[in-house]
């Protein structure tokens, strides 16, 4: 059984991009800024409203190490509408992983 883990933005731009869903423009993991541990999400945005959709489309409920993917926009006003957010299971996004696959 391949897991997938996820350890970083270049990571999670990656899992995205293998989907070909259109031109990713920013990837950004959630840091707690004390810790630098995850916070569990991140952000990726398209550079257009239609490939966002599409991801959402895609890959909304894939599965990675038994647990679902979370893709939605963002809530809030902050940044363009078309960003989905992948939320992950938290120990997919730690840095301090070491080893194994």
């Amino acid at each position: 059984m391949k897991y997938l883990f996820i350890l970083g933005d270049l990571d999670l731009f990656c899992f995205f991009d293998a989907f070909h869903l259109g031109k990713i423009v920013s990837v950004r993991i959630m840091t707690d800024k004390e810790n630098g541990r995850s916070k569990g999400f991140g952000f990726v945005s398209y550079d257009n409203q239609n490939s966002a959709e599409m991801a959402i489309k895609v890959i909304n409920g894939k599965q990675a190490l038994g647990k679902r993917l979370k893709v939605e926009l963002k809530k809030g006003g902050m940044g363009p509408p078309h960003i989905p957010t992948a939320t992950p299971p938290r120990e997919r996004f730690s840095s301090s992983h070491k080893g194994g696959s």
